[in-house]
């Protein structure tokens, strides 16, 4: 099942056309502020395999949190609706992996939650653990954002967790956003029900939390 790493920076709503600086000055800039001054909680070395590792699972959140200036996106989130406009260093978290080998970190009020690849049934349950960890730490008015974008599989009880979870984050104002879910990795049989709770549009291959349904 294709990724977003196999779209070599192509974007899926204009298959035939390579977006222009997709990775633009603004872009790069969130991606370089989201890997600084993480050396408090990662040594030199794991910085380094984690900007070759996830240097594009970055930026798809980058590319996602900032907005896409293509037509056919234009009800996705955008930079302004997340508030970052004036995004410093002192705006984002320390850059963590847990032990399930999901990747995470904040900004101002949003936590970014990158899914790996491949996740064995034991880290799903370690994942599950951790983002219980993440809700109960949660201030009031803080919105998730999930990451797909490297994800080709799923287990059946991810979607009840993770619906039960933005239940939760509503309750305290917040809301879970998902960008860069592949089709196939939907349930069909719930399509409809999991878009219209999520607020998912099909972009390409790829789905993504819109501000409105």
């Amino acid at each position: 099942m294709p990724t977003f790493y196999d779209y070599g920076y192509i974007y899926p709503s204009e298959k035939s056309k390579r977006l222009e600086n997709l990775l633009s000055i603004e872009e790069q800039e969130s991606y370089n502020t989201l890997l600084s001054g993480q050396a408090t909680c990662l040594s030199r070395s794991q910085i380094g395999e984690l900007k070759e590792t996830y240097k594009k699972h970055v930026n798809a959140v980058c590319l996602y949190l900032l907005g896409c200036r293509s037509i056919n996106v234009n009800d996705l989130p955008s930079k302004e609706f997340w508030n970052l406009s004036e995004l410093s260093d002192h705006d984002t978290g320390q850059l963590r992996v847990e032990a399930s080998g999901v990747l995470h970190t904040t900004v101002k009020n949003n936590r970014i939650i990158m899914l790996p690849n491949h996740v064995s049934e034991e880290n799903w349950q370690k994942f599950y653990t951790e983002v219980f960890s993440y809700y109960k730490y949660t201030a009031s008015g803080t919105n998730w954002i999930m990451d797909f974008s490297i994800v080709s599989d799923i287990p059946e009880n991810f979607w009840v967790n993770i619906i039960t979870y933005n239940y939760k984050l509503r309750s305290l104002g917040g809301e879970l956003y998902l960008c860069w879910v592949h089709h196939s990795i939907l349930p069909q049989q719930n399509l409809a029900g999991i878009c219209s709770f999520f607020r998912l549009k099909r972009i390409g291959d790829f789905y993504f939390s819109t501000v409105n349904v």
